[in-house]
């Protein structure tokens, strides 16, 4: 029985490579008192996008531009963090031209 080499066997992946943007700091759109702190990455392909921090200052405005319409209540239980990641995936995705493939919430605090 001869051996299967991996790479014929599965499937080959598409590079992908991880920036790390700003953390950002704002208040929420109601209660106007409500601040968050978010941390996130976006997943890219480096040979569609070369210089990724071009485009995240971009993404980190858009961002924090975002969160600022935010009501608490849409942050609230895993369907809403899942709907808020969805809105930030889509709104990188826009910023950059399609180039990046998902946003990454590292961290979310919320005071």
């Amino acid at each position: 029985v001869k051996p299967v080499e991996a790479s014929a066997a599965a499937p080959q992946a598409e590079p992908s490579t991880i920036f790390d943007l700003q953390p950002i700091v704002t208040n929420l759109g109601a209660p106007e008192d409500t601040w968050i702190r978010l941390e996130g990455s976006i997943i890219f392909d480096p040979r569609t996008l070369p210089h990724p921090e071009a485009v995240a200052g971009q993404i980190g405005d858009d961002i924090l531009a975002y969160l600022r319409t935010v009501s608490l209540h849409q942050l609230e239980g895993p369907i809403g963090l899942e709907n808020i990641r969805q809105d930030l995936t889509e709104l990188a995705a826009t910023r950059s031209g399609g180039k990046v493939r998902a946003f990454v919430i590292r961290t979310l605090v919320v005071q």
